[in-house]
């Protein structure tokens, strides 16, 4: 009974770090996760310049591997220059900005916002484990908003990286996730201004580094409670 309550516990710790960690909201059901990662912007110096200027301007791009996105597969997305990918060629103009969820339908937002930016791409990485990282450069239309940010696709896993140097929106309200072809199914991160911080949006998810303290501590007690049951 005692390691049937241990493997409770444990089970109740996983979900309280996974839903609680960050501010992520949603109507999620397909199954993505929203948390925090590490910090760590991705070297440009071999980047090829993909799109720059004002609103509605947007890019074709090949992937250089195959992305599952909601359960669907692609080669390619177009990039804009207000701070969002879409993989539908309607959503190509990117309009802006509603800021409110949910963002563009069948699209990635690393911050939909009414952008001046220059954009950037590179990839990376083995076949297999390969990252597809597109970078934002620029400023806020008429205000003194700015952002410096990253976008990353990771192969196999699917995971969907931001990567904030800086990010800071002063004139209009900002959508910062992903959002389903129906626009039914979103997730959402909520915040206005970052600096140095990571997010991650996964279908695999797994416990924050300062989660794992406590699962440790639940995986000995079980140990322990084994022990003490054989010698019973």
């Amino acid at each position: 009974m005692k390691f049937r309550n241990l493997l409770g516990m444990l089970a109740l710790a996983l979900t309280v770090f996974s839903a609680s960690a960050t501010p992520w909201s949603s109507t999620d059901s397909f199954g993505y996760t929203g948390t925090t990662t590490s910090y760590n912007q991705r070297d440009m110096a071999d980047a090829t310049s993909i799109v720059s200027g004002d609103d509605n301007a947007a890019s074709n791009v090949a992937l250089p591997f195959s992305f599952n996105f909601f359960g669907t597969n692609y080669n390619s997305l177009w990039v804009s220059t207000n701070g969002l990918v879409g993989f539908s060629s309607s959503n190509a103009g990117s309009y802006c900005c509603s800021g409110t969820a949910p963002g563009v339908s069948n699209s990635i937002s690393l911050g939909w916002m009414d952008w001046i930016t220059s954009v950037t791409a590179v990839s990376s990485g083995a076949a297999g484990s390969r990252e597809f990282i597109l970078n934002w450069s620029g400023s806020e239309y008429g205000s003194e908003g700015g952002i410096n940010a990253q976008m990353i696709l990771h192969e196999a896993s699917n995971d969907i990286e931001f990567q904030y140097a800086n990010l800071v929106d002063t004139e209009h309200s900002m959508f910062i996730g992903i959002t389903d072809i129906a626009t039914t199914d979103y997730l959402e991160y909520v915040g206005t201004s970052l600096s140095q911080v990571g997010l991650l949006a996964s279908t695999n998810h797994v416990p924050e580094p300062a989660s794992m303290p406590l699962v440790g501590m639940a995986l000995v007690g079980m140990v322990v409670a084994r022990k003490r049951q054989k010698q019973a």
